[in-house]
């Protein structure tokens, strides 16, 4: 059997007392570390919490700062809108003392036109009776037109047969004037005009003209031409121009045709067959 003495105790409670230090040890540290983990986990969380309040937070204050923004947009507008109202306002203040002014006008020209009014029905209840006599004077008077009007169409009738036998007589006299001046118109002459002598014939089948001038010798010219000289002739005095036309013995010109070559002539030409 094993002795003990008092060392071999104090070595004992000593290896006993390490033994028990190192598991309470381990124990504390044990939960140091898990109040430090359950510390950081709360603080994630808040901080989570945090974070996410201050996402919303900045959310908000944008929201805030469009609402803002909006809100001095239409503060803006309603400015505009305000400053227009009172613009309107104005004008409208001005435009009613204006309209009172003419009012105040108007009921000075009313006041005038009623007395006027008063004194033209005064007037008109004075020329009543004025009225009914005439009205019967009219009924008088139109009977009397009536009677000078039947007389006045007789009249007329006998004026219009007047005036027709007046024309009938005209006209008659007028074919007699006409008929008496051809009778006493002094015969056509060449004294004291201006002669132009116009020969017309046919010479181998063709029409020739020619023309002779005061102071001029006989030519040839074509019908142009001598329309050309003639009205040169007439235009400087029409009075004046003497037509002498001549067909050559031997010309081969048929009556006919003579008769509208010198008719043609005279009536456009000659002095004595212009009106």
């Amino acid at each position: 059997m094993r002795s003990w003495g008092l060392g071999s105790y104090r070595r004992h409670d000593k290896e006993l007392e390490q033994e028990n230090f190192w598991p309470s040890f381990a124990d504390i540290m044990m939960v140091i570390v898990m109040i430090f983990l359950m510390v950081m986990v709360v603080l994630l969380v808040k901080n989570w919490e945090l974070v996410t309040q201050l996402k919303q937070s900045i959310l908000a204050e944008q929201q805030i700062a469009e609402e803002a923004e909006k809100k001095a947009s239409e503060n803006v507008l309603l400015s505009d809108r305000l400053a227009d109202a009172e613009s309107l306002v104005s004008r409208l203040r001005l435009q009613l003392m204006q309209a009172q002014d003419e009012n105040g006008e108007l009921r000075v020209q009313l006041d005038e036109k009623s007395e006027e009014i008063r004194i033209f029905e005064n007037t008109l209840a004075e020329n009543s009776q004025t009225i009914k006599d005439l009205e019967g004077r009219e009924v008088e008077l139109k009977a009397m037109l009536a009677e000078e009007k039947k007389s006045a169409e007789d009249k007329a009738q006998a004026i219009m047969q007047l005036q027709a036998n007046a024309r009938a007589a005209q006209d008659e006299f007028d074919v007699l004037k006409k008929k008496y001046d051809k009778l006493v118109r002094p015969a056509r002459t060449p004294k004291g005009k201006t002669v132009v002598e116009v020969s017309y014939t046919k010479e181998a089948g063709r029409n020739v003209i020619r023309l002779k001038e005061p102071g001029k010798p006989l030519r040839e010219v074509n019908s142009d031409e001598m329309h050309q000289t003639l009205a040169r002739i007439q235009k400087i005095d029409p009075s004046k121009l003497y037509l002498k036309i001549v067909f050559p013995k031997g010309s081969q010109i048929s009556h006919d045709e003579a008769w509208r070559f010198t008719s043609g002539l005279l009536d456009r030409y000659d002095y004595y067959y212009q009106d």
